[in-house]
């Protein structure tokens, strides 16, 4: 018996090539997406972890706080904006920065010393971070040390409670009842992916 043997038209040949070019397509944007998805992802779990560290810092230290009126030096917190053109063209971040007066044990001497801490952001060629300067309480313009906190730190707001109202920067010799922090962060290689954190410290000293 003989059979008919019959091929593929033309038509049906581009109709099948048009069908595998569009699942092609569907799953190579599927796939892009799935992997901008898991960068960010990625890139938030890593500035999460940046603002972890940096209000864990801050709270260590806050609670060491001297009292500004036994010591002479109170907390100082100064309220400011700043523009930054060199990563970020024309974008005025908050710049706001702390100092007051701690004791903490130096592990090397395992003795007890009084320090005034400054946490500020670091700006200029390299990428902003958290920064975390101290000085002797003795000689506060004198910087004996510099530590890198967190990475990625474009802007702080503070904001201190007094019991009644919220200011924007403190003075005084005596503490706030509240400290408010507000972190902003942005991955230097990834403008878009931006992160908020605000975290409120209680000031307890004696």
């Amino acid at each position: 018996m003989k059979m008919n043997r019959r091929g593929f038209t033309l038509l049906e040949l581009m109709v099948v090539l048009s069908l595998m070019g569009v699942v092609s397509t569907i799953g190579i944007t599927g796939f892009f997406r799935m992997t901008d998805y898991w960068n960010t992802l990625q890139e938030n779990l890593r500035l999460n972890k940046n603002a972890a560290i940096a209000f864990d810092a801050i709270s260590g230290d806050m609670e060491n706080m001297l009292s500004g009126t036994v010591v002479g030096i109170g907390l100082q917190g100064v309220h400011s904006d700043t523009e930054d053109s060199i990563h970020f063209w024309r974008i005025t971040f908050e710049d706001d920065s702390i100092a007051f007066p701690v004791q903490l044990l130096n592990p090397l001497t395992n003795e007890y010393e009084q320090l005034i801490l400054t946490y500020a952001i670091q700006r200029g060629n390299q990428e902003p971070c958290l920064i975390r300067k101290s000085a002797p309480l003795s000689q506060p313009d004198t910087i004996q040390n510099t530590t890198i906190i967190a990475e990625d730190v474009t802007g702080m707001r503070i904001q201190y409670f007094d019991g009644s109202i919220w200011h924007q920067g403190w003075s005084r010799q005596d503490a706030p009842k509240l400290v408010r922090v507000s972190l902003s962060f942005i991955d230097g290689d990834r403008t878009d992916g931006q992160l908020s954190r605000t975290a409120t410290f209680p000031v307890q000293v004696e």
